[in-house]
């Protein structure tokens, strides 16, 4: 930020003591900061994400940092565990956790991949997907949505109407939102086992998907009933 203009009166005096001056500075830049973040963002939607984001996750809103990519492991440079398929399904585990959680959840919610939980200052911070669309798509969104919906139609065939996919761009950086509306019926997260499949069900707690056991379960959805 540049302030033009002469600080000096006729007497070459300057205008404002040392103190007031530094404070006018700090909030003319603080201001200017404010203005270039909101024009980065762009309209009032992704202004509304954007508020979301630094507010944090909560029962209804969940954020990954990516869909199938370790961004750990991406980050140290260990690209084959990255590229390993059995590595992939581990992470892609996570979105289907949240997905189950919140069609679990009264008011359901919604999960932003491309959003660290904890970025800069421990602080949540938009990302992005362009690394890994790059890295594991061939740099195509239109591969990663197409991937994305798979993903979803494979594993939440009964409840494909209750889930919608957008892409979003807010700070210059493209994000996927997934919307989720509450199941009439209640979903299971599907693990195989030692080759058996086993049925877990997710709800949201806070920020956070949790298992319930039977008894758990039981009660739970006494409750809902």
């Amino acid at each position: 930020l540049v302030i033009m203009g002469n600080h000096f009166n006729y007497q070459d005096r300057l205008l404002y003591g040392e103190g007031l001056r530094y404070k006018y500075y700090q909030e003319a830049n603080e201001l200017a900061t404010l203005c270039q973040n909101f024009a980065l963002i762009g309209t009032k939607e992704q202004k509304e994400i954007w508020e979301k984001v630094q507010i944090g996750e909560n029962v209804h809103l969940e954020f990954k940092e990516t869909l199938s990519m370790d961004a750990n492991k991406y980050r140290e440079e260990d690209f084959d565990t990255v590229r390993n398929r059995e590595q992939r399904k581990i992470i892609e585990s996570n979105t289907y956790k949240a997905i189950c959680a919140l069609l679990n959840t009264k008011g359901g919610g919604e999960i932003y991949l491309g959003v660290r939980d904890k970025g800069v200052a421990d602080k949540p911070e938009i990302v992005g997907i362009k690394k890994e669309v790059d890295f594991l798509f061939y740099k195509s969104n239109d591969n990663y949505l197409l991937y994305l919906k798979e993903f979803i139609k494979n594993n939440f065939s009964d409840q494909i109407k209750l889930i919608s996919i957008r892409l979003f761009e807010v700070f210059k950086k493209e994000i996927i939102i997934i919307k989720v509306e509450k199941s009439i019926k209640p979903v299971f997260f599907i693990k195989k086992v030692d080759g058996k499949k086993e049925k877990i069900f997710y709800i949201r707690n806070g920020p956070s998907s949790d298992p319930l056991d039977i008894e758990a379960f039981y009660y739970y959805q006494f409750q809902q009933n």
